[in-house]
């Protein structure tokens, strides 16, 4: 599934931005090493800890990407994306949306890619491949049956 998620957002053209949602922040310093030089990888995390546990981990290794804005760690609600860096080439989200977030597709650039797990939690989900050609026009293709954690906000998830 990783693999997946990655090989589907770097194949969007011209990876200028990118938007990731995820714990572990692994896959936010692959994708850095994938984008074009200009390019810069926004990583999302809701959970006050795990944020700053993700620029610990990053800084262990790879603090240069934080220094030189190659990744940039933002500490906010991952369903409403980040719009201080929109528009995205690609957007890949770790956790399974109820629908497609309309604030996400807003912040996703024309030509950009999305990869989202969309589904409730205890209900099918599927994994979605979202592009938006030259023009704004969304397509939505329903690729991989999968069963993901949901996205939620930070106190609901805090209270499980």
């Amino acid at each position: 599934m990783y693999s997946m998620s990655v090989q589907e957002v770097v194949t969007c053209k011209n990876k200028k931005k990118l938007y990731n949602q995820f714990i572990k922040k692994i896959r936010t310093i692959a994708l850095s090493k994938m984008i074009n030089d200009t390019g810069i990888v926004v990583g999302v995390e809701h959970i006050k800890k795990l944020y700053d546990l993700s620029i610990k981990n990053i800084s262990k290794h790879h603090e240069n990407l934080l220094k030189e804005k190659k990744v940039i760690m933002e500490n906010c609600d991952g369903r409403l994306g980040f719009k201080a860096y929109a528009p995205y080439k690609a957007i890949h989200v770790g956790a399974a949306a109820p629908q497609i977030p309309q604030e996400l597709i807003k912040q996703l650039d024309n030509n950009g890619r999305m990869f989202i797990p969309v589904g409730g939690e205890y209900e099918s989900q599927w994994i979605y491949i979202i592009d938006k050609d030259s023009e704004g026009k969304i397509k939505e293709k329903k690729v991989l049956s999968v069963n993901y954690v949901p996205l939620t906000d930070a106190k609901k998830q805090l209270q499980k």
